[in-house]
C-alpha cells in the first residue's frame, strides 16, 4: 500500500495517534491490520472508527 509509507514517515515524525475513519475502503479490516502492524512497533494507538468487525480483526487489543 502506498499510504503506509506516509505513515511510517508520520510515526518516525513522532505521530501519537491513528484514526482510520475511511468507510468507503475497499478492504478496510486489511487495511486497518497495516496501519495497526505498523503503529504497534512504534507503540502508538489505533482507532477504527464505525466497525466493529474491522476493528477487531486488525489486531488483539493492546494494554496501554
Amino acid at each position: 500500500m502506498p499510504v503506509e509509507g506516509a505513515i511510517e514517515r508520520r510515526l518516525k515524525q513522532g505521530l501519537p495517534l491513528i484514526q482510520v475513519r475511511d468507510k468507503a475502503l475497499p478492504d478496510r479490516a486489511a487495511f486497518a491490520r497495516a496501519v495497526v502492524g505498523l503503529a504497534h512497533r512504534y507503540g502508538v494507538k489505533v482507532l477504527v472508527n464505525g466497525d466493529a468487525a474491522a476493528a477487531r480483526t486488525a489486531g488483539k487489543p493492546r494494554q496501554w
